[in-house]
């Protein structure tokens, strides 16, 4: 090879090399979305794994409403992500309703995040996802046990209720439901992530499926494993209204994982006031006021986006956010609701006793869905 041969070498080596790069890259991310499309795991070759590395970790559980607003549910979860990051945590992200499997794909990959998704056994709206920047190991769904005929007479008892107050009808309490039971490493040990969204309007089903969610995370905590629960209980966990919602079997069933798990909202400041927004401590009808611009109640439903409601509309939006928030004074019980419209708190999460939860709140800024995500920071 002559000596202008070897400079023209390696003038293409450079180029060369790159190409070779950028195809590595290309198959790791084939070989990613091939294992989304076979076992419901995305990996995503961008994810940033290495804050899963240490004790501190941001857990987000969501139900968003078959995630009709994505842009603005991607807008607040890139707001937490970057916060974590800042403090240096892990993100774990639990989110119910899941539009479907493509919405799950596109949330990882604008995120930089990796998911483990599962459809939901029989309707759009069981839908579950965890999107975290720790590699995932595995992933599985359990389907719970349920009564059928108990599942009937919800459906009853929940349409017989929704009529009377002039809302649609609704096939969710006929609903099969499950856990996506998700296996990370964080802080140095293995983690079970467990996103459940139990049954609506039946307390029996409900303490059912409760029971089930327990024995999974007992069986990992037997092995030495760390467990992490959040989700959508369909169960009052403030202890104000204790039971399912329209079932008039009253009891409370999520309190039973309270033995041998830490409920998150026991960590709640001592005077109930653990409502945040952008950083600032409010009370809850600040938080609600303040968060009027992106969600306003009105008597029926959450209005998405308060530029479409008149000025007499969001007079009598906030007359009802006075009258949610007197209530709850009068009874001098803590706050942190999370459906607005059902006036209770549905949504939480529960850590084993191993952990250490360093704070909670729910966000009323976030308007993309008929619940409000609660964050929780916890320390593993």
């Amino acid at each position: 090879m002559s000596f202008l041969d070897r400079i023209e070498a390696l003038a293409r080596w450079p180029l060369s090399f790159m190409r070779s790069q950028d195809s590595h890259g290309t198959d790791k991310e084939s070989r990613a979305l091939e294992n989304f499309e076979k076992n419901g795991i995305y990996n995503n070759p961008r994810a940033d794994s290495r804050r899963a590395k240490g004790d501190n970790v941001k857990v987000i559980s969501y139900n968003i409403f078959k995630g009709q607003d994505e842009k603005e549910l991607k807008e607040f979860l890139e707001g937490e992500i970057d916060e974590a990051k800042q403090d240096g945590s892990a993100v774990v992200i639990n989110l119910q309703e899941v539009k479907d499997k493509k919405q799950a794909l596109r949330l990882a990959k604008s995120l930089g995040l990796n998911v483990a998704y599962r459809d939901g056994q029989d309707d759009k709206k069981a839908h579950k996802a965890i999107l975290t920047d720790a590699p995932i190991e595995s992933a599985r769904d359990v389907e719970y046990r349920q009564d059928r005929k108990e599942q009937e007479e919800a459906y009853k008892r929940v349409n017989e209720k929704r009529k009377k107050e002039g809302r649609s009808h609704t096939n969710e309490p006929l609903q099969d439901r499950s856990v996506l039971d998700v296996a990370i490493h964080l802080g140095g040990r293995r983690v079970h992530l467990l996103d459940t969204h139990l049954s609506l309007g039946s307390s029996k089903n409900n303490s059912m499926e409760v029971d089930q969610l327990k024995k999974i995370a007992d069986g990992y905590k037997k092995k030495g494993d760390g467990v992490i629960i959040a989700g959508d209980f369909n169960d009052d966990l403030s202890g104000r209204n204790v039971g399912n919602m329209t079932d008039p079997a009253v009891r409370g069933n999520v309190s039973e994982l309270k033995e041998g798990y830490q409920d998150a909202w026991d960590h709640a400041s001592p005077d109930g006031r653990e409502l945040t927004l952008d950083g600032a401590p409010l009370n809850f009808l600040d938080a609600l006021a303040q968060g009027l611009n992106t969600h306003a109640w009105n008597s029926r439903q959450a209005r998405l986006g308060s530029d479409s409601l008149s000025p007499a509309e969001k007079e009598k939006a906030l007359r009802s956010l006075e009258q949610i928030y007197r209530g709850y004074e009068q009874e001098g019980t803590s706050f942190g609701t999370t459906h607005l419209g059902a006036h209770k708190r549905f949504d939480g999460v529960f850590v084993s006793e191993d952990m250490e939860v360093q704070s909670i709140e729910v966000d009323y800024s976030a308007g993309s869905s008929d619940h409000q995500p609660v964050v929780v920071d916890v320390t593993v």
